[in-house]
């Protein structure tokens, strides 16, 4: 199921940014516990966001770029929140392109720029909208309930079914005991 979600519009000198927070990563970790003197199990949560120059969030030059030293550089990845900061889970397919939908390579001088300009604008979308983490792990929470709905509905189904079946084996019973 696709889920349409809010787009916010975060301006700078260099040009738009768009933002859109996704579900939130949730896990279980085993954490020592000094009271327990046990490993104990607990919740890691990781806010994410989707962070685009792009409307459309796509390396699409003519949706939306940045202008650097005349020339149009595209940002397009989704990023985690962690404890020492934002971490970006897109590395495979680069985050950062110039307008010939190349990839920048680490070394150049305007990837660095690209990244400064692109983490000022989430310090200032972050000041705007303080509640981001808990929305993004309401999101997981929604997206992990609506799993197991569809699972209830799965297997009440299967019951039923298999309820019919119950149901034509005991009429063969009943018929052959009569």
């Amino acid at each position: 199921m696709i889920v349409e979600r809010e787009v916010h519009e975060v301006e700078t000198e260099a040009g738009k940014f768009y933002i859109q927070i996704l579900a939130a990563e949730l896990s279980t970790v085993s954490k020592w516990s000094e009271g327990e003197r046990a490993h104990v199990p607990a919740e890691k949560v990781k806010p994410r966001v989707w962070l685009s120059t792009s409307p459309n969030f796509e390396h699409d030059v003519e949706q939306g770029h940045l202008k650097i030293r005349g020339k149009a550089y595209t940002i397009n990845h989704q990023l985690s929140l962690l404890v020492n900061g934002w971490s970006n889970e897109s590395w495979w397919n680069g985050a950062y392109h110039n307008a010939k939908d190349k990839q920048l390579d680490r070394s150049a001088k305007t990837w660095d720029l690209l990244y400064d300009l692109e983490r000022e604008a989430l310090a200032r979308w972050v000041e705007e909208h303080p509640n981001w983490e808990t929305e993004s792990l309401r999101y997981r929470l929604e997206a992990n309930r609506d799993s197991e709905l569809d699972e209830v509905r799965r297997l009440a189904e299967e019951a039923s079914q298999a309820g019919g079946r119950a149901a034509k084996w005991q009429t063969r019973i009943e018929a052959l005991i009569a």
